[in-house]
């Protein structure tokens, strides 16, 4: 995968990403707040920029599919939301039958 597509994806999710290097010379993808992509998922810091690239988009993509599948992701409000959808159409439909 061409490192421009890399960027893009990793700038997509962080816009204000910018490249890094630390006191030992090593790279990090730094994510405009002040944060290392990096530490969050204890990723050592790369000898290259490309691999530091890659390490963010690893980083990216290991978020979406954590808050994808966590079982913490739905509150009740959403619940509430999605039976009260359910319910409403289960009574329009009696409503047509019953006409």
């Amino acid at each position: 995968m061409k490192i421009e597509t890399i960027i893009n994806r990793v700038v997509r999710k962080y816009p204000n990403a910018i490249l890094r290097r630390d006191d030992n010379r090593m790279f990090y993808v730094d994510n405009g707040n002040g944060v290392n992509l990096n530490e969050e998922f204890l990723l050592p810091n790369c000898k290259d920029d490309e691999d530091a690239w890659r390490q963010a988009e690893l980083s990216v993509k290991t978020t979406k599919y954590f808050n994808k599948t966590h079982p913490n992701r739905l509150d009740k409000t959403d619940i509430e939301f999605k039976n009260h959808r359910i319910s409403t159409r289960r009574y329009r439909r009696t409503k047509w039958q019953k006409m």
